[in-house]
Order: C-alpha cells, then sequence, then structure tokens
C-alpha cells in the first residue's frame, strides 16, 4: 500500500514539474505560430456567423474573440480547445441577443417617432380641430406654418389674385382680410370687389393678403414654441414605454434564451478551469451536479 501511495504522490509531482515547464512558446517566432493555429483552430467560426445579407457579421470579429480568449485560457489539447471555442460561440450569442434586443426597441423608438412628428395625411390642414396630444397640435401648427409660408411665396412671386378663377383659392386670406377691416362677406369675390370700391390696387390687394399670411405665419410658430416643450415631454414618455419590449412573450423568451446561454457559458469555464487544473497535476473534487430542471 505504501508503495502504491509512493507512487502515486511521485506522479503528482512529475505531473506539476511537467505542467510548468509546458508553458507555450517563449520566443516570438512561436508565439507568432501559436496565433497563427489559433485562427486556424476557429472551425466553428464558419458555421457560427451570419456572412451576408440581413445581420451580416464580420468574421474577423469573431476570430477576433476566438484569439482573445485562447491567448487568455492557453488551451492545450482537442477537449480544451474545443471548450475555448465553446466559449466564444457562446459569448457571440450573447452579443447577437444584445443586438437583437437593441434593434427591437429601435424599430419601435423609430415607430414612436414617426407616428409623432408625420400628422394623418387625411387630416384636413385648415378646418379646425382638438387634437388629442401635444404633439398633435404640434405637427398640426407645423403643418398651418408650411402652409402659410407657401402662400406669402406664392403672393411674392406674383401668382394671380383677381380673376374669378383664382379668387377662391385665396378665399382663406380675403376673409381674413375682411374680418381684419370689419367687412362681412359670403364670398371671397364679395371681400375683392369691396376692396377695389376702396380704392385699393392690385398691389395693395396682395400687400393685404400678405399681411394675413404673415399674421398666420407669426401665429404658428408662437404656437409652436410653446407646445415643443410639451411635446417633447410626451415623446420622452412614450419612448420610455417602447423602450419596453413590444409584447410579453418577447421579453420572456429573450430572458430565457440570455439564461440558458449564460449556463452553457458558465458550465464550459468550469469545466475547461477543471481540465487544466488536472492536468498540472491538481487532485480536484467530483463535480457537482446541479438540477435545472
Amino acid at each position: 500500500m505504501e508503495v502504491v501511495g509512493m507512487a502515486t504522490e511521485k506522479q503528482a509531482k512529475a505531473n506539476q514539474q511537467n505542467a510548468q515547464k509546458s508553458t507555450g512558446p517563449k520566443t516570438e517566432e512561436g508565439k507568432e505560430i501559436v496565433k497563427l493555429n489559433a485562427v486556424k483552430h476557429g472551425i466553428l467560426s464558419d458555421a457560427v456567423v451570419i456572412p451576408k445579407g440581413e445581420g451580416q457579421e464580420r468574421k474577423e470579429a469573431y476570430l477576433r474573440l476566438y484569439n482573445g480568449l485562447w491567448d487568455y485560457f492557453k488551451p492545450d489539447g482537442a477537449m480544451e480547445d474545443t471548450l475555448v471555442e465553446q466559449i466564444a460561440v457562446t459569448l457571440w450569442r450573447k452579443r447577437r441577443v444584445l443586438w437583437f434586443e437593441l434593434g427591437c426597441l429601435r424599430k419601435q423608438l423609430d415607430d414612436c417617432r414617426k407616428t409623432t412628428e408625420e400628422p394623418d395625411e387625411d387630416e384636413d390642414e385648415y378646418a379646425s380641430h382638438i387634437p388629442k396630444t401635444a404633439r398633435e397640435r404640434l405637427a398640426a401648427a407645423k403643418k398651418r406654418l408650411a402652409h402659410h409660408q407657401q402662400e406669402k411665396q406664392y403672393l411674392q412671386e406674383g401668382y394671380d389674385i383677381l380673376s374669378d378663377e383664382e379668387v377662391k383659392n385665396w378665399a382663406d386670406s380675403y376673409f381674413k382680410v375682411a374680418e381684419r377691416k370689419g367687412f362681412e362677406a359670403e364670398e371671397p369675390k364679395q371681400v375683392r370687389d369691396w376692396l377695389k370700391e376702396q380704392g385699393l390696387t392690385e398691389d395693395q390687394i396682395r400687400q393685404e393678403l400678405t399681411q394675413t399670411e404673415e399674421a398666420a405665419i407669426e401665429q404658428a410658430q408662437a404656437e409652436i414654441k410653446t407646445l415643443e416643450p410639451q411635446a417633447n415631454g410626451e415623446l420622452e414618455r412614450a419612448a420610455l414605454l417602447a423602450s419596453l419590449p413590444e409584447h410579453h412573450w418577447q421579453l420572456d423568451k429573450i430572458i430565457r434564451y440570455e439564461a440558458s446561454l449564460d449556463r452553457q457559458l458558465y458550465k464550459a469555464i468550469n469545466q475547461l478551469e477543471r481540465l487544466q487544473r488536472s492536468r498540472k497535476g491538481e487532485t480536484l473534487p467530483p463535480p457537482i451536479v446541479l438540477d435545472e430542471t
């Protein structure tokens, strides 16, 4: 019995001495060869990396991750090398989950902003309405501002404002002029005719219409200035809600998948460390098996 014990003790010491001697390449040339070998040993890189199309990934990025882990763990033998790559694959998948989660949130945030900043095309830009939120009121004010700025530009460019065919296109402006001057009319033509009776020339009538558009522009700008802080607050609250997964099942699926990857990662690291410690001659207790059911 003593002979067996002595043999076991000698074998353990020999293993420790051999492990100390086998510390990897010492020369720069040898280290470069090892790095090249590590790249060649990335046998799963073609299977784990998406080469093209939607979600395309860079193989160089995966190999950088793998080589970094290889340099850190310094595996010896096929089993240790396989565990290192398993760790790399798991970390790569965890990275992909984060990108997937970010993509989902980015889409929801973009959809939220698009809905906020783009008013309904069917909305009547001239009719009075009661928007539900500050964001809707802001969108309507911006639309009115753009409309009145365009109308002012048309007036400055000399568009026809007096012919029977065109005067109806300026009905809103004519009615505003009549309101400002205290004249009641049911048709824009009546306002035009009344202005002519007052002795106004075409240029003067054009100036009256321009003043009406300028007043509308100032009103819209003031409304926008007031509404922007309120709308930004609503947008921040909407963005906060949108930052959560759209469906509970989606959140649950992500969490369960991440938990599964974490278990795989820790298991591979633990197995690799046990192999390396055993290779160096350490006496290890049997692994603890946890019931994951």
